[in-house]
């Protein structure tokens, strides 16, 4: 059973300490979302996490492009091999933006650059579609509330996410031992040593949802904090809800809020295009009038919805290079 001390126990004696790394609380959910998948790791530098994801995945695989940590990681999965038979990790010495590189049920990474959150996605999107990711590859991206970068990231791939986790962690005592709380980057202080992270999982034929400029970060995100603030158990998460086998993509006001399945429509189609919103602040109309209007302008922005998404498909332009 996976628990918020899984990665504690089973690395007990970690080579890194945050904010050089994610805390291992954030491993430990993670490895309750890749039990018996295959995972890939960008940026694994000793491989404090990795070491516990290969113990529970069906196959783990980092991908470090600095040589140092190549070589460390190398025999970290001996090691690991020794104690475990066939539990130990493939090591990819490699910029994971070659082609080809990267295959796994999930991908996770906590960027700094050159490995950074949009880019990297549109990579993933541009192997899949050349058949070198599986379909149904999706992502796990990190972001430290503390770190401003990673913020603006969240608001943004917010709405591409199909579920989310708030992980608190405590690894100060670890950072004091580790740097006596300084460092030669001044943003890598033991003041990041504690708090909570926000994980996010992202299928990768959701990264075109990136070009819809009509979907509502705000909402989005608040949406995911009451999703937090509702959950039981040992972890704050939050899962998009399914209705009829299909994702509900729409966010809207906190305040008067609804779903609406737009999973079969031309893509990409705006949740604003297909929900009308009753504002607090409109005049009152009887019940009937009311249901006629809704659904009259329901209809009417549906069919607008529509001519826009197909016009926006035909001009969207090809997505940069990583």
């Amino acid at each position: 059973m996976v628990h918020p001390q899984t990665c504690e126990i089973a690395v007990p004696n970690p080579l890194d300490a945050p904010p050089i790394r994610s805390p291992q609380a954030v491993h430990s959910y993670v490895v309750k979302r890749i039990k018996g998948k295959e995972i890939v790791e960008i940026g694994t530098r000793n491989g404090d996490g990795m070491s516990c994801f290969t113990l529970h995945a069906k196959k783990a695989t980092a991908i470090e492009m600095a040589n140092r940590y190549c070589k460390s990681l190398e025999s970290r999965s001996a090691t690991i091999s020794a104690a475990h038979p066939g539990r130990g990790f493939k090591v990819t010495c490699s910029d994971y933006r070659r082609g080809g590189v990267v295959d796994a049920d999930i991908i996770t990474w906590w960027e700094q650059a050159p490995l950074t959150n949009v880019p990297a996605l549109q990579h993933l999107l541009r192997e899949q579609k050349a058949g070198r990711l599986r379909a149904g590859a999706s992502a796990i991206i990190l972001f430290d509330p503390k770190w401003g970068p990673d913020m603006w990231a969240w608001n943004r791939l917010c709405p591409l996410a199909t579920w989310s986790a708030r992980i608190p962690f405590d690894e100060r005592p670890r950072c004091m031992q580790k740097n006596g709380g300084k460092s030669p980057q001044g943003s890598e202080t033991c003041d990041r040593a504690f708090g909570v992270f926000i994980l996010a999982g992202v299928p990768v034929d959701h990264v075109p949802m990136l070009d819809d400029k009509s979907l509502d970060s705000k909402a989005c995100i608040a949406r995911h904090e009451q999703g937090w603030v509702a959950a039981t158990g040992h972890w704050q998460e939050y899962d998009v809800p399914v209705q009829g086998g299909r994702r509900l993509h729409a966010s809207l006001d906190v305040g008067s809020r609804a779903d609406a399945d737009v999973s079969t429509a031309p893509w990409p189609l705006s949740a604003a295009s297909v929900v009308v919103v009753a504002r607090p602040d409109a005049p009152s109309i009887g019940a009937g009038a009311a249901g006629l209007l809704g659904a009259a302008m329901g209809a009417v922005a549906l069919i607008v919805g529509l001519a826009a998404a197909i016009t926006q498909r035909r001009r969207r332009p090809a997505l940069p290079l990583a």
